[in-house]
């Protein structure tokens, strides 16, 4: 159909984002029927958010709760992904039973600008489409 099995994903597993290649496994094939031939192989509007560590509990169960109640208040991927690092190193703080992640250490791999409630052509920032 051209349409990807998941257009936003987050793997909440240790070392899922450290090499890349898990992009492909939720990306694949390339282009959507938005964008049925996208330059160089980049799809707008996907993307995951991977650990390149091995995560740590309580932190990743505070991230995967910021991943859904971002995305749900319509941010991007990126925005989510930061608000997701606060989320893990505030209970890294708050519990002090594992260090704080670092900007490399939380991968976000693919569309930046991707958002749950939208649809856009990757130019800019100019929507397209809102999903309700």
């Amino acid at each position: 159909s051209g349409e990807p099995p998941c257009t936003i994903s987050y793997v909440g597993a240790c070392l899922t984002g450290s090499d890349g290649g898990i992009l492909g496994a939720f990306s694949w094939p390339p282009g959507t029927r938005y964008n049925p031939s996208p330059p160089g192989g980049k799809d707008d509007n996907e993307a995951v958010i991977a650990y390149a560590i091995s995560a740590q509990s309580p932190g990743i169960i505070y991230a995967e709760r910021e991943f859904w109640f971002l995305l749900m208040k319509g941010y991007t991927v990126a925005e989510t992904t930061e608000g997701m690092r606060q989320a893990y190193n505030y209970a890294a703080t708050e519990y002090g039973n594992h260090p704080p992640i670092a900007d490399s250490d939380f991968i976000l791999l693919g569309d930046g600008l991707s958002k749950a409630k939208g649809v856009y052509l990757g130019i800019g920032t100019e929507w397209k489409r809102l999903v309700q």
